[in-house]
């Protein structure tokens, strides 16, 4: 995963640029593999009887990041909001 993060490719940056781009990585690293991964791969594995890879979805996701904020909505939309109006 870090080859797709491409963390080999941070060079001459200060010390807070340097945090700054470890923390956002980290946070997407986290919402693919924690959120986006878990709904996608069960959806695809129940249409189709595969799995799907984490490392090309990630790709796939990092080239598309509008099709990343769609599919984050669409996971508030079904599990979040549920659980806000219950503690409404």
């Amino acid at each position: 995963m870090k080859s797709h993060l491409n963390f080999d490719n941070i060079h001459d940056v200060s010390e807070n640029q340097l945090k700054f781009i470890l923390k956002g990585k980290m946070i997407w690293l986290l919402v693919v593999t924690q959120f986006i991964y878990e709904v996608i791969s069960k959806v695809v594995f129940k249409k189709t009887g595969k799995a799907i890879s984490l490392l090309k979805l990630g790709r796939y996701l990092k080239d598309n990041v509008n099709v990343m904020a769609e599919i984050m909505a669409l996971i508030k939309r079904k599990y979040l909001m549920p659980l806000i109006l219950l503690t409404s």
